[in-house]
């Protein structure tokens, strides 16, 4: 899969069956995920970087480390459309070698249909 320099810039990259969560830094990160009946309320205030894609299943969502050699963890769903919200904090807490950080992502998905990727909140650098 390509990058563009968007798709950097969004921190985030669609494909088909496909959703990428890129974090600040190329180490093991704190994720966590949750699938809901509904949309979440946030508080985007809460949040540096808020994403929104969409994400049509079979019925399993697996999640995969960065190059996708293997799997994390998978959820038996129901087929169809969702929507898949990447949230974003501590973006600004890297160390100087890019190697550690108070980084933190959660990623809330449930069903529904979502339009296209769009940038919610936009950190910049």
């Amino acid at each position: 899969m390509e990058w563009t320099e968007r798709d950097g810039a969004d921190r985030a990259k669609i494909a088909e069956g496909v959703f990428v969560c890129c974090p600040v830094r190329n180490m093991t990160v704190p994720v966590e995920i949750g699938i809901w009946k509904e949309a979440p309320e946030i508080d985007y205030d809460a949040w540096q970087h808020v994403v929104e894609a969409p994400l049509v299943t079979q019925g399993t969502i697996e999640v995969e480390e960065c190059t996708g050699y293997a799997s994390l963890a998978a959820f038996t769903v129901e087929p169809g459309a969702y929507t898949i919200r990447a949230l974003y904090r501590g973006l600004d807490t890297l160390s100087n070698d890019g190697l550690d950080g108070g980084d933190f992502y959660e990623v809330q998905i449930w069903k529904g249909p979502c339009a296209g990727l769009k940038v919610i909140r936009r950190w910049e650098a």
